[in-house]
C-alpha cells in the first residue's frame, strides 16, 4: 500500500519540476544585434538582424539558448 502512495508522488514531483522551465521566444522584429570588430589600426561596429530564436528559463535563471541569425542583413555602421 505504502508503494503505490509514494509512486504517484513521485509523479507528481517530477512532472512539477518540469512545469517550471519554460521556454520563450525572441522577437524577431524588435531585437538586434550589435557587432563590434577591432584591429590594430581601428575598429568597426554594426548591426545583424535575428531570424529565430529562444531562451530557456529555469527557476527564475536563464539556463540556455539559441538564435538564427540573418548574416545577409549585417551592415556596417
Amino acid at each position: 500500500m505504502k508503494r503505490l502512495f509514494v509512486l504517484p508522488v513521485l509523479a507528481l514531483a517530477a512532472m512539477s519540476f518540469a512545469l517550471v522551465s519554460t521556454n520563450y521566444n525572441v522577437d524577431i522584429t524588435s531585437s538586434n544585434i550589435v557587432w563590434n570588430g577591432y584591429k590594430v589600426t581601428g575598429s568597426h561596429t554594426g548591426n545583424v538582424k535575428v531570424k529565430s530564436g529562444k531562451l530557456n528559463i529555469d527557476g527564475g535563471k536563464l539556463t540556455g539558448g539559441s538564435f538564427e541569425i540573418d548574416m545577409s542583413s549585417i551592415t556596417c555602421t
